[in-house]
């Protein structure tokens, strides 16, 4: 007996063309799909810094606006040669601000002429949250001559550091 040979043609089909592009689709896909979550992730991430840093600039000039209403109702503190104390306090989380102030060369001194008047108080207060420098200012505290300490303020050269 003879064996036949059953000689085959290959029909061209595209059974395995579509099996790659479906692969290719998904991949693609699945790529596009990765990195749109990176990138919310890392937007989500930058927001909440910014929120934190935010939070610190409000602190620290809360802290600033207390410290020079605490200076108002004295006509001695912030002239220069009297010293004044710096303000610490209690921030989020057991954090703590710290108000230093410098009074400026010159402040309140006694006006030559001016019958015991002193000039208008001047002290640069800065604001630091765990030693960073979050915001800073120029305060002027015109006091009338001494008359009316604090009467009112001036402020001069607000700063806040992002």
């Amino acid at each position: 007996m003879r064996e036949r040979r059953v000689v085959r043609k290959w029909r061209h089909c595209e059974q395995g063309a579509s099996l790659t592009l479906a692969l290719v689709f998904i991949t693609a896909l699945g790529f596009i799909g990765l990195t749109t979550l990176s990138v919310a992730d890392s937007t989500l991430r930058d927001d909440q810094a910014n929120l934190e840093i935010r939070r610190d600039v409000y602190g620290a000039s809360g802290a600033i606006d207390v410290y020079i209403n605490a200076m108002r109702s004295t006509a001695t503190w912030g002239r220069d040669g009297v010293d004044c104390a710096s303000l610490t306090t209690t921030f989020v989380a057991g954090r703590t601000i710290t108000v230093a102030c410098t009074p400026v060369a010159n402040s309140g001194a006694v006006i030559v002429g001016g019958a015991g008047a002193r000039s208008n108080r001047v002290v640069d207060l800065a604001a630091t949250i765990d030693g960073r420098r979050l915001a800073a200012a120029r305060a002027e505290f015109v006091d009338g001559g001494g008359s009316t300490p604090g009467a009112s303020v001036r402020i001069r050269n607000w700063i806040t550091a992002s």
